[in-house]
């Protein structure tokens, strides 16, 4: 039974390169993202991994990675990756909740929910769980303010 890696924002930049490390290994992927045209180009390059489209803030999504693990991997995962995030360009001055809060959905509250629901299946491998960070949150710039918290 192969090897099995969630890796959500998977489809482009360090996620893809990710992906791609353990898609030549042998390894069963699923990634993860917003954005489908990226996703099935990535599957394209990489036939026979898996694709589905998430963003942190839909439960619903959320919810189809989990039966898609149970159902199709036996319950079981290896490895996830908190990879997903994007960010949003502005200073404090004319800071507004929803994009604050936008990005703390995709960098803070969808990843532990995501982990949360997936720890049942990583205790079944004695998998791991990988949060890929920025930066930012060490030293920030002035037009990344909410990125950056």
């Amino acid at each position: 039974m192969n090897n099995k890696i969630l890796i959500t924002g998977g489809s482009s930049g360090i996620g893809k390169g990710i992906a791609e490390h353990f898609y030549e290994r042998g390894w069963d992927v699923l990634i993860t993202g917003r954005n489908l045209s990226k996703l099935e180009a990535a599957a394209a390059e990489m036939p026979g991994i898996q694709t589905m489209e998430y963003h942190s803030s839909d439960e619903g999504q959320l919810a189809d990675i989990v039966d898609f693990i149970q159902d199709y991997w036996e319950a079981r995962l290896d490895i996830l990756v908190n990879n997903g995030g994007h960010v949003t360009i502005g200073g404090l001055e004319g800071l507004e909740a929803e994009p604050l809060m936008d990005m703390y959905r995709a960098h803070l509250i969808g990843p532990s929910l995501l982990t949360s629901k997936c720890l049942e299946f990583l205790k079944n491998t004695r998998g791991q769980v990988l949060n890929v960070t920025s930066s930012h949150g060490i030293k920030a710039y002035p037009q990344t303010t909410a990125y950056a918290s």
